[in-house]
């Protein structure tokens, strides 16, 4: 089984938006998902709403070993505020989850974490084979995105891992910004080998998670909104194009990758 977290220190970076497809994408290729909301704002969760398990919660995930899940291609384990709350995390414990999640036949663990530097970030950061970071490219910071890799680099050392990072996913992007592009073009160069497809300033991505918007059902990943028409259309291409690049990419880093030091 593959783990992956989606993580940045930053709120507002479509972390939420990408994890949440990538777990529906690959569902969608016919692998057995799992996404654990490691997020107290559970937008994940709410996003994930028909496929939120009833046997394990977040809490319980993170801090007592379970016996069994709901048997379906996408489970969500739904997220507690309480988990902001927990000091003593155990990664040992964690890892015989993630092992439990394996003998039950999952092929992938995604992680959805805060927008914060918590105990639960680093605890998914452990048992993480390899991290994507989302970042608002309308307000990059590159300093970020190097502190977020310190600290799997950090990590990788206190514990004697090899968290890979996965890439770096550019969002809000606004084709006719020119401080946009110059912002784009430093991320890329810095980073050419990690930089994925960018998503777009597009309002589909604003109003998948609003569940009073009358166009968007809300719990549906975006290629699978109809009518898919204009904006919509634009869009669920976009993500799909996206979706498909970081499939790749895991397989490729699981194999061949480079680890934090990028």
């Amino acid at each position: 089984m593959i783990t992956i977290t989606f993580t940045n220190q930053k709120g507002g970076v479509a972390k939420t938006t990408t994890s949440t497809h990538f777990a529906h994408y690959l569902a969608k290729q016919g692998y057995k998902v799992a996404f654990l909301d490691a997020d107290g704002q559970a937008n994940g969760t709410w996003f994930l709403k028909p496929y939120v398990s009833k046997l394990v919660s977040s809490k319980h995930f993170i801090t007592q070993l379970f016996d069994n899940i709901e048997d379906s291609n996408l489970v969500c384990i739904g997220a507690d505020k309480s988990v902001f709350g927990i000091k003593d995390i155990i990664p040992n414990l964690l890892l015989k989850n993630k092992s439990k999640l394996e003998q039950l036949g999952f092929d992938y663990l995604i992680i959805d974490t805060a927008p914060s530097k918590s105990d639960a970030q680093i605890a998914s950061i452990i048992i993480s084979d390899g991290v994507f970071i989302p970042l608002h490219i309308g307000k990059l910071s590159l300093d970020g995105v190097k502190n977020v890799i310190f600290d799997i680099v950090k990590i990788n050392k206190e514990y004697k891992l090899d968290v890979k990072v996965l890439g770096l996913i550019p969002s809000h992007l606004i084709g006719t910004s020119d401080i946009n592009k110059l912002n784009l073009g430093k991320l890329i160069t810095a980073y050419p080998n990690k930089t994925m497809p960018c998503l777009f300033n597009r309002q589909p991505y604003v109003t998948v998670m609003n569940g009073d918007d009358k166009t968007m059902d809300g719990h549906t990943p975006i290629w699978d909104i109809r009518p898919c028409a204009g904006n919509i259309k634009t869009a669920s291409k976009e993500m799909l194009g996206l979706m498909e690049s970081l499939e790749n990419n895991v397989n490729e880093e699981m194999t061949t990758g480079e680890t934090a030091n990028v």
